[in-house]
C-alpha cells in the first residue's frame, strides 16, 4: 500500500513539473485598438513584446501594400522597433501567473478604414525572449469587417 501512495506522489508530482512555466497568449480588440497579453502559465514571465499586423482581406489589397491605413508617423513612431518591421510593437512588463497587461494602441482611433476586412495578426513574446511552456498558442488573428 505505501508503494502505490509513494508512486501516486511521484507521478502526480511529475505531472504537476510537466506543465509548470510561462504561457503567454494574446487579445485584440478590433474595434478599440487594444492588445491584451495575459500569462495563463504558473510561472512570472519576463518582460516581452506583443506585435500587431495588419493586412487587408477583402477586396483584395493593391499590390504595393497591405491594404490598411497607415497612422501618422509621429503617432506610429513609438510603435515602431527595427525587429519587427511593418508591424506594431508594444512593450509588456513582467507578468505574474494570472496576470494580464493591455494597451490602447493611440493611434488607432484616428484610422479611417475603408470598406473592406481586414485581418489583425496578434503575436505574443514576438522574437521569442520568454522561454514558454507553450509557444503553439502565441499567434492569433482577429477580423474587423467595415461595411
Amino acid at each position: 500500500m505505501k508503494r502505490i501512495l509513494l508512486a501516486s506522489a511521484i507521478l502526480a508530482s511529475m505531472s504537476a513539473n510537466a506543465s509548470a512555466g510561462i504561457d503567454l497568449v494574446a487579445d485584440f480588440d478590433a474595434a478599440t485598438g487594444t492588445v491584451k497579453v495575459t500569462n495563463i502559465g504558473d510561472a512570472a514571465a519576463s518582460i516581452s513584446v506583443v506585435t500587431i499586423e495588419c493586412k487587408r482581406r477583402k477586396p483584395a489589397p493593391p499590390r504595393n501594400g497591405g491594404g490598411c491605413p497607415d497612422p501618422a508617423p509621429a503617432l506610429a513612431a513609438p510603435y515602431e522597433m527595427p525587429a519587427f518591421p511593418n508591424r506594431a510593437a508594444v512593450k509588456v512588463p513582467m507578468l505574474a501567473p494570472g496576470a494580464s497587461y493591455s494597451h490602447a494602441l493611440a493611434f488607432f482611433p484616428g484610422l479611417v478604414f475603408p470598406s473592406g476586412v481586414y485581418a489583425f495578426k496578434i503575436k505574443a513574446d514576438d522574437g521569442n525572449m520568454v522561454p514558454e511552456s507553450n509557444e503553439a498558442n502565441n499567434n492569433k488573428t482577429v477580423t474587423k469587417t467595415v461595411p
